[in-house]
Formats: structure tokens, C-alpha cells, sequence
């Protein structure tokens, strides 16, 4: 039987999420708005890495929270990592993206957000979004599922 009255420890709340994205012929159009990680349960978003497989020029993107509201729509949160850089895997690796302040409410994510990567400039192949969030709650539904 599992231990049932414990606290986990922080690590033991962080969850990854990952996305990857290819277009039609391999390549992602400039401008392109990928919408990737869905949030399960509600916690706070502690770090978002991105790569791509190849580009011929490095692609410029940022990163946005969608929340579905109701009576209002889709409302997009922006200002959460500023524009910068998508790095190919083969030659720099991936590339932390540096969030706004930490205890700013736009990193608090509720169950259902999506995390989504928009290109600038530039078009790229095999785009990789990651997001490392911490759970807010040591039991959590996923989607409205508990077991």
C-alpha cells in the first residue's frame, strides 16, 4: 500500500511536458504559431527549453500561455519569455529561455493552459518545446482524471 499522508519533496512536483513540431514537407513556415504543451493541473511554470533540427538561418520565436475562457474565448498571456533564438541540436544545443521574474502570476498555469512557441523570422525543422512545471498540489486530476 502507497504512503498516503506525505508531502513530496519540490523536485517530486516538477513535471516536463514536450512538444515536437514538423510541417508538411519538413519544414515550418515563418510566422508559424505552434501550439504544443497542454497543462494537466494547475501549478507554476519554473523553465521552457527549445531546439530544432536545422535551420538554414537561426529562426527568432517566443513563447505564450493559451487560456481557454469562458465567455471570452481563447486569451492569449504573452510577455512570459521574451523573442529570441531557436538554436539547431546539432550545433548549439538547446536553449533555455529566460522567463519574466519568478513570482510573476503569468507563470501561474491552470489545468487545460497550452504553451506555445510562435516563429518570428526565419522557418525551422523539427522544432522541440519542453516545459518544466511545478505541481501545485502533491495529488492532482490530469485533464479531470483522477485514477
Amino acid at each position: 500500500m502507497g504512503i498516503l499522508n506525505r508531502t513530496m519533496e519540490p523536485s517530486e512536483k516538477l513535471e516536463v511536458l514536450s512538444s515536437t513540431f514538423n510541417g508538411p514537407t519538413g519544414v515550418i513556415a515563418v510566422g508559424a504559431t505552434l501550439m504544443g504543451c497542454f497543462v494537466p493541473s494547475a501549478g507554476t511554470l519554473r523553465g521552457v527549453a527549445v531546439t530544432c533540427q536545422g535551420a538554414s538561418i537561426v529562426p527568432t520565436s517566443s513563447v505564450q500561455i493559451v487560456r481557454f475562457i469562458p465567455g471570452a474565448g481563447a486569451t492569449t498571456l504573452s510577455g512570459i519569455g521574451a523573442s529570441f533564438l531557436i538554436p539547431a541540436i546539432g550545433v548549439s544545443g538547446f536553449l533555455s529561455v529566460s522567463l519574466v521574474a519568478a513570482g510573476s502570476a503569468v507563470l501561474n498555469l491552470l489545468a487545460g493552459d497550452c504553451i506555445q512557441v510562435i516563429l518570428g523570422v526565419n522557418s525551422a525543422s523539427g522544432v522541440q518545446l519542453s516545459a518544466t512545471y511545478a505541481k501545485t498540489q502533491d495529488i492532482v486530476s490530469r485533464f479531470g482524471i483522477t485514477s
